[in-house]
This record gives C-alpha cells, sequence and structure tokens, in this order.
C-alpha cells in the first residue's frame, strides 16, 4: 500500500470519528434536556403549581399548548351554597286574626312574629315561609336596603319547581312587617303588626268578581 492511499484511509478515519462523537453529543443532550423538563414538571406537580405555570409555553408542542387549561377558569367556578334555608314565622293553628282580612280570602293562616328580624338578612342568605296549606316556601336574598324612613327591605327569588322568575318582596319596621311571596300556586301576602300576623293566599279575580256581575263603571253613571 503506497503512502498517498494510506494517508486517504487515516483521514477518512478521523473524520468517521468527529461524526460519531458529534452524533453522541447530540442524543445525550437530548435526553439531557427532555430529563430536565420531565423534572421541572414533576417538581411543579408535586409543589402544586401548574406545570404551564413552570415551563415556557414555547417548549410544548402545540397540541399540548391548546390544552394547557388557565388557573383563572378553576377559580371562576360557581361555589355552591347548601346552607339550610333560616325559620321565619310561626303558625299558629285556629289563632284568631289579629286584624280582619277580606272576605273573598279563602286560604290563610295565623303566624306568631315575636323574635322574628325579617329585615336583617344577607344576599345569598336562604329563609324559610310556611304557607297556608301548610307547604313551605324557600326564598333566597338578592338585594337588600334601608328606606329613608328607617324601614329594612330586601328583595330575591323563590326557589319553585317551575323556575326562578318568582319574585319575594320583604319590609319590616318597627312594628309591622309586610311580605309579597309569589309561587307557582299563586301570590301570597303577609300582613303583621306587634308580633301577630296573618299570611293569606291574594283572591283570584273570579273570587273577587264572580262571572256575570259587573265589575266596571261606565263615566257618567
Amino acid at each position: 500500500m503506497n503512502k498517498h492511499i494510506r494517508n486517504t484511509l487515516a483521514a477518512v478515519g478521523v473524520i468517521g470519528f468527529i461524526v460519531i462523537m458529534f452524533s453522541n453529543s447530540s442524543i445525550s443532550g437530548a435526553i439531557e434536556s427532555h430529563g430536565q423538563a420531565s423534572s421541572a414538571m414533576l417538581a411543579a406537580s408535586v409543589s402544586g403549581v401548574p406545570a404551564t405555570d413552570s415551563l415556557q409555553h414555547s417548549s410544548l408542542p402545540e397540541h399540548a399548548q391548546s390544552l394547557a387549561v388557565p388557573v383563572s377558569t378553576i377559580s371562576a367556578l360557581p361555589v355552591i351554597n347548601s346552607e339550610s334555608p333560616r325559620a321565619t314565622w310561626q303558625a299558629i293553628q285556629g289563632a284568631p286574626e289579629p286584624f280582619a282580612v277580606a272576605s273573598a280570602v279563602k286560604e290563610k293562616l295565623t303566624v306568631d312574629m315575636n323574635g322574628v328580624d325579617l329585615g336583617t338578612t344577607t344576599p345569598g342568605e336562604r329563609m324559610n315561609f310556611t304557607m297556608p296549606d301548610g307547604s313551605n316556601v324557600v326564598a333566597r336574598v338578592e338585594n337588600t336596603w334601608t328606606e329613608s324612613n328607617g324601614d329594612k327591605a330586601w328583595s330575591g327569588h323563590v326557589e319553585d319547581a317551575a323556575g326562578p322568575d318568582y319574585r319575594i318582596l320583604v319590609t319590616q319596621g318597627s312594628a309591622a312587617t309586610f311580605a309579597s311571596i309569589n309561587t307557582s300556586k299563586g301570590t301570597y301576602t303577609l300582613e303583621s303588626i306587634n308580633g301577630r300576623g296573618v299570611v293569606y293566599k291574594n283572591p283570584e279575580m273570579g273570587d273577587v268578581a264572580p262571572h256575570g256581575t259587573t265589575d266596571y263603571l261606565v263615566p257618567g253613571k
């Protein structure tokens, strides 16, 4: 083998060695980089910090970036209030009414309001009301305010199986309390004075003016 051939083979060997060393270095670097990313994600999971906060999004594939859930999405989920409703008035079966109620009223119930503070409520609080037919109506407080004369008032919605569109309005003064309660079974009114009241179902049109009667006035007659 002449000198020229030996020099050529030696050069090829050196180039091959360099290529092999560079390839091994690239593979080791990729493995090390992947290991560092995995370690960072594991450390973030253990510490409770979302991995998307620990790593730059640029280090994740595009499909992984699209699956990342912002922390604000979790904190924005509604909180369910499982609080038991507060009892209101106490029903007094067979007790005389503290004041006269219209004769057209068919359903009524005398209630004890002593010690009942319907005016002091908090938005989100749930209130339970006993109705003339023995059923219970639960209402959730939405807005509270104080009238110019000092009376306390609040409004909200009735938790009715027919939907959330039924409203309630309560006003309480130093001696009297008034409430208007709308339900899918009808509308009800509470009137009380000095700790004793009556909750009754408001008469329907047919009860107030039976069919066939004149329920209007003609001007000049």
